[in-house]
């Protein structure tokens, strides 16, 4: 009888182990198998200024997963995950590579919303779970590339400002040619009055001369 209850025993325990094993290893692949959703952003009157996509989801107590591609670092990026009650918490995480080990993460419990804005190259991704299934909106907006015109070679000349240490140059040269014209002047005015001067007492002492 101790045999017989020892065999039902050990036949019990593999029956059990062999039950449990089944749901653990389709786990597994689902999750290595959980498709990536991608976000395709496009012009939007309510976003302007970039592309944007507007998704609604709901959890389903696993992770769903969005991927968004980037092409520049100079573009601005803005993430939001909003729920209708303040009180729900979806939680939202920013990855770059392992979705382990997440850039940036949130929840919208009290407040409803989760929000990041950030910059990067390539692309992200963005994981959202709750604990129950919750409804919720995705939100991404990135921005266009900044438009950075040359400087213009050639400039109008009534835009045009001369340099500084030129003008005082232009200046100083003219005010020293101006001051150079005026000497001459006034040196030749005096010659004048002087010899104007010297005729009038010659012409004095002639006349004494004659009259004497």
């Amino acid at each position: 009888m101790s045999t017989i209850s020892g065999w039902r025993t050990c036949l019990a325990i593999a029956l059990f182990s062999f039950a449990l094993a089944p749901p653990v290893h389709a786990q597994d692949e689902e999750a290595e198998e959980r498709p990536i959703m991608q976000v395709e952003v496009k012009p939007d009157a309510r976003m302007p200024g970039g592309k944007s996509a507007f998704l609604q989801g709901e959890t389903d107590g696993a992770d769903q997963w969005f991927m968004v591609s980037v092409t520049d670092l100079t573009q601005p990026i803005s993430v939001g995950v909003y729920t209708r009650d303040p009180n729900e918490k979806v939680r939202v995480r920013i990855v770059k590579d392992d979705w382990d080990k997440p850039e940036r993460e949130a929840d919208t419990s009290g407040s409803g919303k989760a929000e990041f804005y950030f910059r990067t190259f390539d692309n992200f991704k963005i994981g959202v779970d709750a604990d129950t299934p919750t409804a919720y909106q995705l939100v991404v907006w990135v921005g266009d590339e900044p438009q950075i015109a040359p400087p213009d070679i050639a400039v109008p000349a009534s835009e045009y400002v001369e340099p500084a240490d030129a003008l005082v140059g232009r200046v100083a040269g003219r005010e020293g040619k101006g001051d150079g014209i005026s000497l001459s002047y006034l040196e030749m005015g005096l010659l004048a009055l002087l010899l104007i001067i010297v005729a009038g007492f010659v012409a004095v002492k002639l006349s004494r001369r004659t009259k004497n």
